[in-house]
């Protein structure tokens, strides 16, 4: 059975939900943050303990498809960033990451 394939697009905003295991889920945010910014993602927020986490991040790499094949990945969509400012904010309630979207001034 073949991975699905995402597309991902510079500039845009991408949430994944993570599952990790047993020892996995004693790693630290900073840690899976590292992961995400080595993969291309910058702005990257962790939210979520132990075996389950949200790992939020702009995508700074060029327009991409790659299939997801981590088993870490459990669904990963594209964020809109409008949507979640009229509702309050990035992922857990806290503040957006700065993008291209919402970094100017003006409001």
């Amino acid at each position: 059975m073949s991975s699905p394939i995402f597309t991902v697009h510079h500039g845009k905003t991408y949430i994944a939900k993570l599952k990790l295991s047993w020892f996995e889920s004693f790693a630290g945010d900073e840690m899976i943050a590292d992961k995400f910014r080595e993969l291309g993602f910058k702005n990257v927020i962790i939210t979520g303990s132990g075996e389950h986490r949200w790992a939020q991040g702009l995508w700074n790499g060029p327009d991409e498809s790659v299939p997801l094949t981590d088993e870490h990945i459990e669904s990963v969509k594209e964020v809109d960033l409008k949507m979640m400012e009229k509702f309050g904010g990035g992922i857990g309630g806290g503040p957006l990451p700065p993008n291209e979207e919402n970094s100017g001034g003006g409001g």
